[in-house]
Parts: C-alpha cells; structure tokens; sequence
C-alpha cells in the first residue's frame, strides 16, 4: 500500500471512530455532570474526588437575542442600552462579495484576513456506482 493510501485509510479508520465515540462522550459528560453538580453555578464548579484530585465541571448558559421583542424591550428601558447590552460584528455576505466586479472585490479585500479553514474529507461511490446501486 503506498503512503497516500495508507494515510487516508488511517483518517478513515480514526474518523469512524471519532463517529462512534462523540455522541457517547458527550452523552456520559452530561450524566457525570448532573450527578456530580446537582445545583451547579454558571461558571466553574468544583467537586473534591479525594487523593488529592478535583472535578471541575463547567456550567454554560447560552443565551441568545429575540429579535422580534427587541424594539418593544428597549422602549421600556433607559435610553442608550442598546449600545451597552448589545454588540453587532459585522459579518461578511459572501455571495455578495464574490459578485462584487473585480476591481471593487480587489479594494474590499483590504478589509479581509483571508486565511485556509480546517479541510474536510468524505468517501463516497462514484456517480456511476450509484447508478449501478451501490453505496
């Protein structure tokens, strides 16, 4: 087997692992969590294990805006809270940007850090496999 091959069956293989065992992590976390925190704080929680040892659990609260009730919960709130409880990051529109004319798109980049993602790989049949019915 030559070193491309080899590579990718390695991926492969620690992929489908990956696969298996995330959603059971995440599952057991969540149970070890509630039977060792009861009650938690937001925030870092501690729980003494003994031999010297600690478990640190931390407890998040997501907490996202309703955009519809924003306008009538700032009516009734002092003037000027907007700015101090909300942000907003400008976000780039990226069908937008790639139909910028070219000379316009070469100015906006200025503006961007441009810089390569985290790759992604699948294995998949073929179109013509597919056509036969194979997976």
């Amino acid at each position: 087997m030559d070193k491309r091959t080899s590579l990718l069956a390695e991926w492969y293989a620690i992929a489908e692992q990956l696969k298996a065992t995330k959603g059971e992590e995440a599952a057991l976390r969540k149970e070890v969590f509630s039977l060792y925190f009861e009650n938690p704080a937001e925030g870092v929680n501690e729980v003494a294990l003994g031999g010297g040892f600690v478990l640190k659990g931390t407890y998040k609260l997501t907490r996202n805006l309703d955009e519809a009730v924003l306008p009538a919960v700032f009516e009734k709130l002092p003037p000027g809270s907007e700015d101090k409880l909300i942000s907003y990051t400008p976000r780039l529109v990226l069908d937008a940007y790639r139909g910028l004319p070219a000379g316009e798109r070469k100015i906006f980049e200025q503006a961007l850090i441009i810089a390569p993602g985290m790759p992604t790989l699948a294995i998949e049949a073929s179109k013509e496999k597919r056509k036969r019915g194979g997976k």
